[in-house]
């Protein structure tokens, strides 16, 4: 019997300092060397204290973080529903699997369901993730996309 031991969970305030660590891993690996820490720590500690308008998931192996997805909500004055948009998925490069994002993109789209709102997008935002051929691949579980944004040439 294999025991599962990668879950996904709303990142919380008390995971800023293993969010920030993998963040800079993420910026490092898209070439990006001229990080503030004081700016890039600020913005994430505002992601994850904005519980109705951010919501952020970590995929961890065991209790030790391997991944996020930060997740914008909205609704438009005109439009009866809202909105949800995805505007970046990580994960260490030794977790690059169709199932690790699956598990991480079930989290999002159940906790999307549970509050109503079941248009869910991507950003075109070079940042989206690292790995966006894995992620293009596995994001159809959702149903078909409207658009894809093929952002690695």
């Amino acid at each position: 019997m294999k025991i599962d031991d990668i879950t996904t969970r709303r990142l919380i305030e008390k995971d800023i300092h293993k969010v920030f660590e993998i963040a800079k891993i993420s910026l490092f690996e898209k070439g990006i060397t001229n990080i503030k820490d004081d700016i890039l720590i600020t913005t994430l500690k505002q992601s994850l204290v904005r519980k109705f308008e951010n919501f952020d998931f970590g995929l961890f192996k065991m209790n030790t973080l391997i991944g996020y997805t930060f997740t914008t909500i909205g609704q438009l004055a005109y439009e009866d529903k809202g909105f949800a948009r995805v505007d970046n998925i990580y994960l260490l490069p030794e977790f690059r699997t169709e199932a690790n994002y699956v598990k991480l993109l079930k989290a999002l789209v159940k906790q999307m369901d549970a509050i109503g709102i079941k248009d869910i997008k991507t950003s075109d935002s070079w940042t989206l993730c690292n790995d966006c051929e894995v992620f293009s691949r596995t994001i159809e579980y959702l149903g078909k996309p409207n658009t894809i944004y093929r952002i690695l040439t």
